[in-house]
């Protein structure tokens, strides 16, 4: 142990501290980003790991992001790696792999080539803040030591339990992803298998985004601390489950919290199993709404998109909607496009038109020529339709083509 010890770079002084906070505070809003990188260098060199994950890949870029997140973090605190547990984002992915008892060494060794990636970029990171090179040696030198720390401590944590959690993989992963899917399709499944808290109101998530690490981020945020259930669906859709008795407080800080570019759609359910289905389909079609409505990314709740949802179920008789709500305006005429945005910018600018001008970018007075003759073609006041007309507008939006 004294030769190990002897090992360990000298203690840094004030100013490599100071050095180190500065990279640190630097690279912070890279991390995820960074991680996502790490993640899809793993799965494409190591087909092991790959084949391990499965469909699941938002677990692994979950796990990634929590280590990253773990290793910067304390490596700026200066706490030891000797202190810490495996991080909950870690554990979904850990689940999932322990499933297969033989698993241990391609987990392992994702933490090794994840490890390397790390160190790479850190070294570039570093590069760009050190004051000299006798500096940037010592600074790396400590930050090698700590990720090393990391992933060494780590690896043993993992693999000392490893046989423990195989064997509850085995009995509950499994159990559980079929019981969520059969949820899904409508059928009464045993609340047991879940392993969940049924007994508190559950904040039920429908993410996707690309990367799929803009989802994992999101949730992450959600459900930090809380107990949850995640399901992966093959189009990269991920719902999720998570027990809170203060959930519907919770809700705007979570869209609040969604990734640029991503698409988050929240609900509350009540406590019991009852409700854990139907919740789940809903704010997963209110996702497809959201996506069809929003092509750049939104975070809403599903009462914001439920009625488009419901809508778009039945396409054809969406059209057949919009076509007899609009008239003549549901042409598609670069005018009626016009005409169409210009009385959607009305509405959302509370049936001002300056606020709709300022909106699209012209004049009021361009806004009430526009709108005269929307009532034109429509035959009617705007005024008196606004809710049908809005409902309208918004189905024809989502059925234009992406």
């Amino acid at each position: 142990m004294a030769g190990l010890q002897s090992l360990q770079p000298p203690p840094l002084g004030s100013r490599d501290r100071e050095r180190l906070r500065t990279a640190i505070d630097a690279a912070s809003p890279r991390l995820v980003e960074l991680s996502d990188a790490i993640t899809r260098r793993v799965l494409s060199v190591h087909p092991a790991f790959q084949a391990a994950v499965g469909d699941a890949r938002v677990l692994a870029h979950q796990a990634t992001i929590a280590n990253v997140g773990t290793i910067v973090s304390t490596l700026a605190l200066g706490i030891a790696p000797a202190q810490l547990d495996v991080p909950d984002g870690v554990r979904g992915l850990l689940d999932h792999v322990a499933i297969d008892e033989a698993g241990l060494p391609t987990f392992l060794r994702a933490y090794r080539l994840a490890e390397a990636d790390l160190n790479r970029w850190w070294i570039a990171e570093l590069t760009e803040h050190a004051d000299d090179a006798a500096q940037l040696a010592r600074l790396i030198a400590h930050s090698m030591s700590h990720i090393a720390g990391y992933v060494d401590h780590g690896c043993e944590v993992i693999a000392e339990r490893w046989s423990a959690m195989v064997e509850t993989s085995q009995r509950t992963g499994r159990q559980r992803d079929a019981a969520l899917r059969a949820l899904l399709r409508g059928e009464q499944v045993d609340p047991g298998l879940l392993g969940h808290p049924l007994d508190v109101p559950q904040l039920v998530l429908a993410c996707h985004a690309v990367p799929p690490v803009g989802a994992a981020a999101a949730v992450t945020g959600a459900a930090q601390h809380l107990p949850r259930m995640a399901l992966e669906l093959a189009d990269g859709t991920l719902l999720v489950w998570v027990a809170a008795a203060d959930a519907a407080a919770r809700l705007p800080a979570v869209l609040a919290g969604a990734p640029a570019g991503a698409w988050l759609v929240a609900a509350v359910a009540p406590p019991g199993p009852d409700a854990l289905g139907p919740a789940a389909t809903q704010v997963r079609d209110g996702l497809l709404a959201a996506r069809r409505m929003h092509p750049g990314g939104a975070a809403v709740p599903l009462a914001e998109v439920a009625l488009i949802a419901t809508l778009l179920a039945d396409e054809a008789r969406a059209r057949q909607m919009v076509q007899a709500v609009l008239g003549p305006l549901a042409a598609p005429t670069s005018r009626n496009a016009d005409l169409r945005a210009t009385v959607r910018a009305y509405f959302e600018a509370g049936e001002r038109k300056t606020g709709a001008g300022a909106m699209l970018g012209i004049h009021a007075k361009t806004v009430a020529h526009r709108l005269a003759r929307v009532e034109e073609l429509l035959g009617s006041r705007i005024a008196d339709r606004r809710v049908v007309l809005e409902t309208a507008l918004l189905l024809q939006q989502a059925l234009e083509p992406a």
